[in-house]
């Protein structure tokens, strides 16, 4: 008899498929943007991108529902931090769409105080992407509005008064931001925005739902995939 996926698995079993599937349908080279008569080079029009980077989460509060003294509590966060993988592909000059995995870990001054060590929890989902792009003498970006939502995964610190720590819930936001190309394959980018997650611990000694609310900025790397030609320019083979 196979043994279960512990929760622990669960979110490293959602990074390796998200990366593979990322290098899998869009190796280096396999995308191409064709620019039109006359058009300026702009790699990052049309071509898929990976951005790989950390992530905080800063101010907000956490919330727990349950029974006995658990009910209705909240409390202040402190930072957390994370890293964060997302893979997209511009559908239209201004619209974008991918998918975003990240997984962060998160506390607060009361649970230090009681020696209880940092949760985590994992986000899985679709990004939607109004973007601005823009070409300069060094290279080229764009200014965008995202937003993200899907599903989380948290797995709660044993000591944190949970009988079952491994919840599933959703997750919703939005953030704020740039990426800038220095060339045609590598560049940067950086996000502000908020987020707030639900989760649900079915059948808890007394954690039954924990709500986190929080801003969240994130910096890295974005990568470019693809090549970008001319008009009636053969693809190099």
């Amino acid at each position: 008899m196979s043994k279960p996926i512990q929760p622990s698995s669960a979110s490293l079993l959602a990074w390796t498929a998200l990366v593979s599937v990322a290098l899998g349908l869009a190796p280096p080279g396999s995308a191409v943007a064709e620019l039109p008569v006359g058009g300026e080079v702009n790699p990052t029009l049309m071509l898929p991108r990976l951005t790989v980077g950390a992530e905080s989460g800063v101010g907000g509060r956490v919330g727990y529902a349950g029974r006995g003294t658990i009910r209705e509590s909240s409390e202040a966060l402190l930072p957390t931090f994370g890293l964060t993988v997302r893979m997209e592909k511009p559908l239209l000059e201004h619209f974008s769409l991918g998918g975003r995995l990240a997984t962060a870990w998160w506390t607060s001054r009361t649970l230090i105080r009681g020696e209880v060590q940092r949760s985590s929890m994992t986000d899985l989902g679709p990004t939607l992407k109004i973007r601005f792009p823009f070409a300069s003498t060094g290279g080229s970006g764009e200014v965008y509005i995202m937003g993200m939502g899907g599903v989380t995964m948290q797995l709660l610190d044993p000591d944190i008064g949970a009988n079952r720590p491994f919840g599933i819930g959703w997750h919703a936001g939005g953030s704020t931001g740039a990426q800038y190309f220095f060339n045609r394959h590598y560049g940067v980018y950086g996000e502000v925005g908020w987020m707030y997650h639900q989760s649900y611990h079915i059948d808890s000694r007394q954690i039954e739902r924990v709500d986190i609310h929080q801003g969240r900025i994130s910096i890295g790397l974005a990568i470019l995939f693809g090549t970008v030609r001319k008009p009636g320019e053969f693809p190099q083979r």
